[in-house]
């Protein structure tokens, strides 16, 4: 994955004016990014990231774009870019009507309060470097961030991620595609690790493979205790986890006594638990469909059951939910 890229190690100001370096393929260069992670509470941390891209060519000028995420999760505080001529000198900084906030509701879903603010900073002559830097508040900390490495069609010269928490809430990592532990220390109660890397070429994905994400290398941080919603929960093995789950859950398989009635009804008679099973099998499909809404902790918690069988549809977790409270209805175990 690693390798020299000598041909682009040098200022963008000492550039040539015909000079896109060694390849002239390259189109951008990503001359350094850093990230930050610095977890305050155990529901509350900051990001920081700047990244700075030298665009090459025309070709390239979509790599002076930048998108990020963002949620009642994950609330943007602060951006700013600026571009720097060839020279290595500023000639200007980030307008709001260089800046676009748009839905970020998938193909999949009816709504979700997701978003993605985009902003786009070009310049007319080339090479010229494009630098962001913003920060994000995290409040509600069950998913931490995953630091990508690299980029699927242009260079990296440095590329820097650092994660600190406080040692009782437990950092845990996991590589993917990587053999690069990183540097660990301490101060106090906290812990800090530290991953740098440098001279990445391009990042390749295996054509009909896996989705990107699964293969462009990264590496994945995770907590070992959590909170979301005021709901504490432990991540260290897949029992807390349950338990978590099993309280943000609880109490949501109520149905009303006449549903509860009809059910019974309909599997009056039948001993086997399985025709029963099939029954509610069929009654929840001839009378709910498959609809997407993902609302804060409704992302995890599935909806009332009672409320599914009213509206006639959910998601995959509350349609389960729903299935589940039927079966219970019937007499038929299920989890």
């Amino acid at each position: 994955m690693c390798s020299s890229l000598v041909f682009l190690s040098y200022p963008c100001s000492s550039q040539p004016q015909d000079r896109a370096g060694a390849s002239s393929s390259a189109t951008a260069v990503i001359r350094s990014r850093v990230q930050t992670f610095d977890v305050q509470t155990i529901s509350e941390a900051i990001s920081r990231v700047t990244i700075e891209t030298t665009v090459l060519g025309p070709a390239g000028r979509e790599y002076g774009e930048l998108v990020i995420y963002h949620d009642r999760y994950r609330r943007i505080k602060d951006l700013s870019g600026r571009v720097l001529n060839r020279d290595g000198k500023a000639i200007a900084n980030l307008r709001k009507d260089q800046i676009e906030d748009v839905s970020a509701v998938s193909e999949g879903s009816l709504y979700e309060e997701g978003r993605y603010r985009i902003a786009r900073m070009y310049h007319s002559q080339y090479p010229y470097t494009v630098v962001y830097k913003y920060e994000i508040r995290h409040d509600g900390l069950l998913n931490w961030p995953t630091w990508y490495v690299g980029e699927e069609s242009i260079p990296t010269l440095s590329t820097r991620f650092v994660a600190a928490a406080p040692r009782a809430i437990g950092m845990r990592y996991a590589l993917r595609g990587l053999e690069a532990e990183p540097e660990v220390s301490s101060s106090g109660t906290r812990d800090l690790y530290s991953w740098e890397l440098t001279s990445l070429l391009p990042f390749e994905p295996e054509p009909w493979g896996p989705t990107w994400a699964q293969q462009r290398p990264s590496v994945q941080l995770a907590p070992s205790v959590f909170e979301i919603e005021d709901i504490r929960g432990d991540m260290t093995s897949w029992a807390g986890f349950g338990r978590w789950y099993g309280e943000i859950t609880a109490g949501r398989d109520h149905l009303s006594d006449q549903v509860t009635s009809a059910i019974r009804t309909l599997t009056e008679g039948i001993a086997d638990p399985l025709d029963r099973a099939r029954i509610v099998y069929e009654f929840v499909q001839d009378r709910t469909r498959y609809v997407s809404v993902q609302l804060g902790i409704g992302r995890w918690q599935p909806e009332e059951a009672e409320v599914v069988h009213a509206r006639g549809y959910g998601d995959c977790k509350a349609l389960t939910n729903y299935t589940i409270a039927l079966l219970a209805a019937a007499g038929v175990p299920a989890y």
